[in-house]
């Protein structure tokens, strides 16, 4: 963000901000094929998994949108809801079924919908949702104008009738925050209303406690909300199917819409266009490269995107429908012939090596993902994973995946369980660190936490996404390949009796990351609404911030450094009169920051 003095132009109120590529509009993309993706989620990884009308498998990306082999289901049905739960495994919505699969599609539970309604003019592709929360499965019922509430063991707690007898489509569980309670979110796309409900308060008598309808875009048809995402500060995304939009909306202010994504209404191929996006997915807010990042299924385009709040598109991937009940099995043709497998002693502290197998055909990349007990691991695409004491006592195994032109199959290998080392080995009391902002030219630093055992060795590996690219160094220089990778550090202690090993978190960006400034609604240039967030981009050590609408600072606030770096902000204006007005910032280290944007609030 600039420093004091700078000003902005008026421009467009509502528009995509961002993709890898400029691209010039497109033909309008064809209506919503039957082929097209219609459900997607995103694991605690950055995996994503889509869904498709036909059924039979989801398909597997990579966080950098890479297809990783699919997932077999226990169904043949339309797929009309994912969510992944905080173990990693998948909650499937068939429309008249819920299932809870293992990554690797083995079956954990399957409970019939009570009741089960006939679906033969509820496409999957428009109707019909699943999430989690509080404890309870929350399905929005593609077959019945309904929520249907569950224990996680498949028991009916309530069915909720919803306004007008509305076929529901997104469904997603807010977590308490800002004083208010956890709250169900509900997408009614036949009437363009957004249904709101206290979860504490479900019950078969329940009335929404907030109904939002959304407002037509300039050029655009009635919107038909779809799939939706709130993130743990409240902010709601929301997928317009009929004007091939992302709507971001403040749930703390009025359901204020203040960001649109895509360049409605037009549907277009475009990279950072879309064409009937039937469903979201968002990734948690934890200041990771992945932090808040919308997975869209780009439903009309038949492809998936991944793009941030801001719209900034990182890739966008063609996807076909796995083998269900009317179309092929695109894996075919690429097959294993031999499991990968475990390889090395197993002790902690030293590696294993996964060997990919043999495949039918010679000439595949692989790629590597490493689990415990059959949930992923996070950060290890590498054929190499360092043995840490968690692992102790699990069963360690890795999945390889097989890629040539236009063909991925996936194969895992037979779990390794780890044995314990002596007694009297290094034992982690607290974990390691690293400190410094994950930026080009910057210097990581490595904590090796606390030790019992009395090491007499402590050494660091340095690794990225699982690779170790450097060792016996406490310091790391962040080069340019490692931007948007996971760069954490594994420290092995030794005392002569055994080895102990610990592995970091990834190394988090500054707050919020990159250099420090502030950026009003994530840098748009213009709003029709006084209240709007602040990304606080604050240097390490920040504790406190002050803010103003002067540059003086007169009247000035000062408030403690919010977690997630986002400040809610209430920016003057004058309804009816487009008028420019800034934010200064100072987090005590000595300098000013500010962001202006134009307020065009109606009269």
């Amino acid at each position: 963000m600039a420093l004091v003095g700078r000003v902005l132009c008026l421009a467009l109120i509502s528009a995509g901000l961002g993709t890898a590529t400029l691209t010039t509009p497109e033909p309008a993309a064809a209506a919503a094929g039957s082929d097209g993706p219609t459900a997607i989620a995103v694991g605690g990884a950055g995996t994503s998994y889509v869904g498709f009308a036909s059924g039979g498998r989801l398909l597997r990306l990579s966080p950098k949108g890479h297809r990783q082999g699919t997932v077999p289901l226990d169904q043949d049905g339309p797929v009309d809801g994912l969510v992944v739960n905080p173990a990693g495994q998948i909650w499937v919505d068939y429309g008249t079924s819920v299932s809870l699969l293992t990554p690797s599609g083995r079956l954990l539970r399957h409970f019939e919908h009570d009741q089960v309604s006939s679906c033969d003019v509820s496409p999957a592709s428009r109707y019909g949702g699943i999430t989690v929360g509080g404890g309870r499965v929350w399905v929005a019922n593609r077959c019945a104008g309904t929520m249907t509430v569950y224990s996680q063991g498949g028991a009916r707690i309530a069915t909720v009738d919803l306004p007008g007898g509305d076929h529901p489509r997104g469904i997603t569980y807010g977590a308490a925050q800002s004083g208010r309670g956890a709250t169900v979110y509900v997408a009614l796309p036949d009437s363009g209303r957004i249904v709101a409900y206290r979860a504490a308060r479900v019950s078969n008598a329940t009335r929404p406690w907030r109904t939002f309808k959304l407002r037509r875009p300039h050029g655009g048809a009635r919107p038909s909300p779809g799939g939706i995402a709130v993130d743990r500060f409240g902010q709601l995304t929301v997928a317009d199917l009929a004007n091939n939009a992302i709507f971001l909306l403040d749930t703390n202010h009025d359901f204020n819409v203040y960001r649109t994504l895509g360049h409605p209404p037009r549907a277009s191929r475009a990279v950072g266009r879309l064409s009937s996006p039937g469903a979201i997915a968002q990734y948690a807010q934890d200041r990771s490269s992945l932090s808040g990042n919308l997975f869209i299924a780009d439903t009309g385009n038949r492809r998936v995107q991944r793009w941030n709040t801001s719209g900034w598109t990182y890739w966008a991937t063609k996807v076909q429908a796995g083998s269900g009940s009317s179309s092929g099995d695109p894996d075919v043709g690429l097959v294993n012939t031999a499991p990968p497998s475990v390889v090395g002693v197993g002790s902690v502290g030293t590696a294993l090596t996964c060997s990919p197998g043999t495949w039918s055909d010679p000439d595949v990349r692989y790629s590597y993902a490493w689990s415990r007990d059959g949930v992923p691991i996070p950060h290890t695409a590498s054929s190499k994973y360092v043995v840490l004491n968690t692992d102790v006592g699990s069963r360690l195994g890795c999945t390889v995946t097989a890629t040539d032109a236009g063909r991925s199959a996936s194969a895992a290998s037979v779990g390794r369980t780890i044995a314990g080392p002596s007694g009297h080995a290094p034992a982690n009391r607290t974990p390691p660190t690293v400190s410094g902002d994950p930026v080009a030219g910057r210097t990581l630093t490595c904590d090796p936490g606390t030790w019992s055992g009395s090491p007499a060795t402590v050494v660091a590996l340095w690794q990225r996404d699982g690779a170790t690219v450097a060792n016996g160094s406490w310091t790391y220089v962040v080069g340019a390949g490692d931007v948007g990778a996971a760069l954490q550090c594994v420290v092995v202690a030794d005392n002569g009796w055994g080895s102990g090993a610990a592995r970091s978190a990834p190394a988090a960006p500054g707050i919020c990351g990159g250099t420090p400034g502030v950026e009003i609604n994530g840098g748009a240039t213009a709003t029709t609404s006084p209240y709007v967030t602040l990304t606080l981009r604050a240097p390490h050590g920040t504790t406190t911030v002050r803010i103003s609408d002067n540059p003086g600072f007169t009247g000035e606030t000062v408030v403690a450094l919010p977690a997630g770096c986002a400040y809610s902000w209430v920016l003057p204006s004058i309804p009816g009169m487009p008028l420019t007005w800034s934010v200064y910032v100072r987090y005590g280290d000595g300098a000013t920051y500010a962001d202006s944007i134009v307020v065009d609030e109606p009269s």
